[in-house]
């Protein structure tokens, strides 16, 4: 063949696959599945209808928020679960008043736009979750966000005690009983997705919901890339572990446990959800385990709740956010 000819066949070749190859790109970057965000559940709606509350809320930080009605559940897990562990048994709770929880847990530009820092072990990602923070940390977090906006602080310091006004309605964290109901969102498998049967890659139902060992890429990752719950809450399983108020200890054994837990119990608090290293018993809605308070971790962050006293109305929403 003519080499000049050759030559100008290669040039068109590579003046295609510069156009095509971006051309393809942004077709699929457009049309690509996005994950919906599900129609609010009967109880949802109905619950928000009757007390004149809207279904979701943002704040001056730009955090969704969902409302959470009352409800009860049984906590722990079946003893045929599989990975099921020592004190999860199973007991009936009962959650007797509304909330607002965070759509996710609090992510790093959230974080830094409150405080002026970002704690986290991987710096500037702005949509992943903020990491590395002392589960005091994370209260002084709350009640800073609950002075912000002119709201109740829900904890009180004295000396080295801290104390939780439940009826107070500022941001806090979520009690142990709380995350759990807040997790399953109505469901009784092990993942809001499903049972925990063996899981194949891509198509398990932890696959679907959570940033866990099996496809992390051995580090977190942004928030609302897995499948929300059906309350419409991304990431209570994996990406990081997520403080709670508790304190770590057995279950209770009363046919009724109360909130908002234990008033005391070993060193540590009750953190829950799993992380982005963590392996898939771990990611389970019903796994639990402790960490030391004064401590900080590279897969523990929080997520915020924030308390509705009915009789006074519905909350501000503090405008729309894409964060």
């Amino acid at each position: 063949m003519n080499p000049r000819l050759v030559k100008i066949i290669e040039r068109i070749s590579i003046v295609l696959i510069c156009i095509i190859v971006p051309s393809i790109t942004w077709f699929w970057y457009v049309n690509r599945p996005r994950l919906r965000e599900p129609a609010p559940c009967d109880g949802q709606k109905t619950f928000a209808e009757e007390a004149g509350l809207p279904l979701k809320i943002t704040n001056s930080l730009g955090m969704r928020m969902k409302l959470i009605p009352p409800g009860e559940y049984w906590r722990g897990s079946p003893p045929d679960e599989p990975g099921r562990r020592v004190g999860e048994r199973q007991h009936h709770m009962v959650i007797p008043h509304a909330f607002y929880v965070g759509v996710t847990p609090v992510t790093q530009i959230q974080y830094e736009r409150l405080t002026g820092m970002n704690p986290s072990y991987i710096q500037d990602r702005p949509h992943y979750p903020a990491d590395s923070m002392t589960w005091f940390e994370a209260l002084e977090f709350c009640n800073r966000l609950s002075r912000k906006e002119g709201l109740p602080k829900a904890y009180e310091r004295r000396g080295n005690e801290w104390i939780l006004h439940m009826d107070r309605e500022g941001y806090r964290l979520l009690t142990e009983a709380e995350w759990e109901y807040v997790c399953r969102a109505g469901t009784d498998t092990a993942f809001y997705t499903g049972p925990n049967y063996p899981e194949r890659a891509g198509h398990g139902n932890l696959w679907r919901a959570a940033w866990y060992r099996d496809n992390s890429g051995g580090q977190p990752q942004p928030v609302k890339r897995r499948e929300p719950n059906p309350w419409g809450l991304h990431d209570t399983l994996g990406n990081v572990w997520e403080w709670c108020w508790d304190w770590f200890a057995a279950y209770p054994v009363t046919a009724e446990a109360t909130l908002p837990g234990p008033e005391s119990g070993n060193r540590g608090r009750v953190i829950r959800g799993g992380s982005w290293y963590d392996p898939l018993p771990m990611c389970r809605a019903a796994a639990r385990r402790s960490y030391i308070p004064e401590s900080t971790w590279n897969r523990l962050g929080f997520r915020i709740a924030r308390t509705v006293p009915l009789e006074t109305g519905a909350p501000e929403d503090g405008g729309d956010s894409s964060l």
